[in-house]
């Protein structure tokens, strides 16, 4: 790997603290292996692999925020209309424990629970 492609692989590393490689190769299309093999370095970056990583760094940002948008209306919506959190996830179908958690960001909410909290919002905020 040559100066430039450390440095760009090492300006992606930070993007990259709080999401695993299996994230990571999934949302880019790569295999867990290959992500491993150019973030280590043991095989040289090409433009169109990085591009790759890039591609899949965005999805990831992109996804997140839009599960923390999703988590802020939940709140915000339980808080306005007097909802407690135990009858929002009633009404939405998911877990009470696994909604708390995933407001309390010990949890990622699955894409199904985030489409059910989707549906519950506009059913409750009409």
């Amino acid at each position: 790997m040559d100066y430039c492609e450390r440095q760009v692989i090492g300006k992606m590393r930070p993007k990259l603290l709080h999401r695993s490689r299996r994230e990571l190769a999934k949302a880019s299309g790569y295999s867990s292996r290959e992500v491993s093999r150019l973030l280590s370095g043991k095989v040289a970056a090409t433009p169109q692999s990085i591009a790759g990583l890039q591609a899949g760094i965005n999805t990831l940002e992109k996804e997140k925020k839009e599960t923390e948008e999703i988590l802020s209306r939940v709140k915000q919506t339980c808080q306005k209309k007097k909802i407690s959190l135990r009858n929002f996830a009633a009404q939405a179908g998911v877990d009470p424990g696994n909604l708390s958690k995933a407001l309390s960001e010990n949890r990622s909410p699955s894409a199904e629970t985030l489409a059910k909290l989707q549906s519950a919002l506009i059913k409750i905020d009409g």
